[in-house]
């Protein structure tokens, strides 16, 4: 958020709905790149949701990750027709990556 005149902020905040000073421009919106999660962190996201029968947040929680993050793990999960437990050549797979 960016701090305009006696201290009104204005830029894209919840609850904001888009007001701004009179005269003044939004600043610009920057695209932040994500932070990629280890491969040990996607299975231990797997893990919880099928194993432990987690719910996203509290998933997101356990390993310090955004529950955006668990939700396109197991978004990504499903459209690649896996199932749980993974077989053994990924697994095998993720072993040569450490």
């Amino acid at each position: 958020m960016v701090i305009g005149i006696a201290g009104m902020g204005y830029g894209k905040v919840r609850g904001d709905a888009g007001h701004q000073e009179p005269g003044t421009l939004p600043p610009a919106e920057v695209e932040v790149p994500r932070e990629r999660v280890s491969m040990r962190k996607s299975r231990e996201v797997l893990r919880l949701h099928f194993d432990l029968k987690l719910r996203q947040r509290q998933i997101a929680r356990s390993i310090n990750i955004g529950q955006s993050t668990v939700y396109e793990y197991l978004a990504r999960f499903s459209r690649a027709g896996l199932s749980w437990p993974l077989p053994a050549e990924l697994s095998e797979t993720e072993r040569h990556h450490q």
